[in-house]
């Protein structure tokens, strides 16, 4: 139907941009299916292919570790979309592309985990406390105690990615407004 419309009329165009993106899974028609592997065949190194069930148990997953309630319902993990050029995200406020200064705030998982090794201390870059203590690593008796001390600091890392992109979106809504 509307994607075999997309896919025929990318096979037609032949034109890069916008790029395509197919969410697959298994009970997906083989009519719509071989049409994406016509379109990558044809060499237009599109649609890009992303596994639907994986995407949903993603959204879920990535939900558990809001601080501000902001995970996503079973509804809206099922109806995610392709964000920027790889990443399934949720759509509506704060759960998706919706403005130009969406993208980035990318978190960096060994940053992370250096930062939770030094009890919230950045000694490698910054030489100050970015993240909350969480305990010296020495104290830890079980890989459990790193493990919660790592998702604390994660999860301080998201609500400060989130919070700089609101602060962002107020702006361009205020100095930069588009229809």
């Amino acid at each position: 139907d509307m994607t075999d419309a997309i896919l025929e009329a990318a096979r037609n165009i032949r034109t890069t941009e916008p790029s395509i993106v197919f969410r697959w899974h298994s009970k997906g028609r083989l009519k719509t299916k071989r049409l994406v592997f016509e379109c990558i065949r044809d060499g237009l190194g599109y649609p890009s292919i992303k596994h639907d069930t994986i995407g949903t148990a993603q959204m879920m997953y990535y939900g558990r570790f809001s601080q501000n309630n902001n995970g996503a319902t079973p509804e809206e993990a099922h109806d995610w979309a392709n964000v920027l050029c790889m990443s399934p995200g949720l759509v509506g406020r704060r759960k998706a592309q919706k403005t130009r200064s969406e993208g980035g705030g990318s978190l960096f998982p060994a940053k992370i985990m250096e930062i939770t090794l030094a009890n919230g201390f950045d000694w490698s870059y910054s030489n100050m406390q970015l993240g909350p203590k969480t305990g010296e690593p020495t104290d830890f008796k079980t890989f459990e105690d790193l493990w919660e001390a790592y998702r604390t600091q994660y999860q301080y890392c998201i609500s400060l990615v989130i919070r700089a992109k609101d602060v962002s979106r107020h702006f361009e809504g205020r100095f930069l407004p588009m229809p």
